[in-house]
């Protein structure tokens, strides 16, 4: 369901942005300026990274992407408590042109350009703004994409190369081969074991890789792959019939082979809460953004 009630915005994460920049322009940057250093340009390449996916989205799937204008409306010249937690976003509504200018630049200024919209056109525009004592609003530009016909021009495009696509179906298991892997052992994946969710038949499907493309459920496939069962199933027929000291040296040694492969989760889970509104809210050509909520996420 999140998909039909989300944004379908391809954000090149101006809120990054700006809790990189709060983080640079720290105490942090004192007591510890290597790490916050670090920190600093590791945000700062993520969005740039953004901004080069959102430019080849637009540039390759044209018929499937759009611009939208963002409105971010000031009500105060400075604005309290300070959003991000830092003193000097207090001047947000006197920077924010600025600040959006430099947003443009990361993405090579691919975008239409970021720009001041004046009260009395925001209140036209969005007449929920009256009465507020509007300053003005900053506008900036986000991309925007048909999520659903994104993914179908992606299966089709696999399937002209060859691929062979497969809807309703899920991999149930995996299946283990006798193949070194990397690190010398045999307990290498060559296949998985998929279900027909429409009919409940189950079959096999042998390959050279793999990709667990599980998204936020990732680590759940990749527990399928994790062997850390450690009981009599592991010990070989002979290691059975041994005498107990035999097979607790070799429980001892699996068991510490547990701790050290230890599951790892590689997947933060997070949540967010999508609130579906009349659309007399916003012009259909036009987003609006609350950069201050009280729990510091943008609405």
């Amino acid at each position: 369901e999140t998909s039909s009630r989300s944004t379908k915005l391809i954000w090149a994460g101006i809120k990054y942005f700006a809790t990189a920049t709060a983080s640079l322009l720290s105490w942090n940057l004192l007591t510890n300026p290597a790490a916050t250093l670090s920190e600093f340009r590791n945000e700062i390449a993520m969005v740039r990274h953004c901004h080069t996916e959102r430019r080849y989205m637009l540039e390759q799937n044209a018929h499937l992407c759009n611009w939208l204008p963002i409105a971010v409306p000031f009500t105060q010249w400075f604005v309290r408590p300070a959003p991000f937690g830092h003193p000097l976003f207090t001047l947000f509504p006197l920077l924010a042109p600025l600040v959006f200018k430099l947003y443009d630049a990361l993405s090579g200024f691919s975008c239409p350009s970021s720009y001041i919209m004046s009260a009395k056109e925001a209140q036209r525009k969005f007449p929920q703004l009256q009465n507020r004592n509007l300053k003005y609003c900053s506008v900036f530009y986000e991309a925007q994409h048909n999520d659903a016909r994104t993914n179908l021009a992606i299966a089709l495009t696999a399937a002209e190369h060859g691929a062979h696509v497969c809807n309703y179906v899920e991999m149930v298991d995996v299946i283990w081969g006798d193949h070194c892997s990397d690190d010398g052992s045999n307990n290498r994946v060559v296949g998985i074991k998929a279900r027909d969710c429409m009919t409940g038949d189950e079959f096999v499907i042998y390959s050279k890789q793999i990709i667990f493309a599980g998204g936020p459920f990732t680590d759940g496939l990749r527990k399928l792959e994790h062997r850390n069962q450690y009981d009599d199933d592991d010990l070989s027929d002979d290691e059975r019939t041994n005498d107990t000291s035999t097979r607790s040296t070799k429980k001892r040694k699996m068991n510490d082979d547990k701790q050290q492969y230890e599951f790892q989760s590689a997947v933060s889970g997070a949540s967010g809460t999508h609130i579906i509104l009349p659309g007399y809210y916003c012009p259909s050509d036009m987003g609006l953004l609350d950069y201050n909520t009280s729990d510091g996420r943008f609405l």
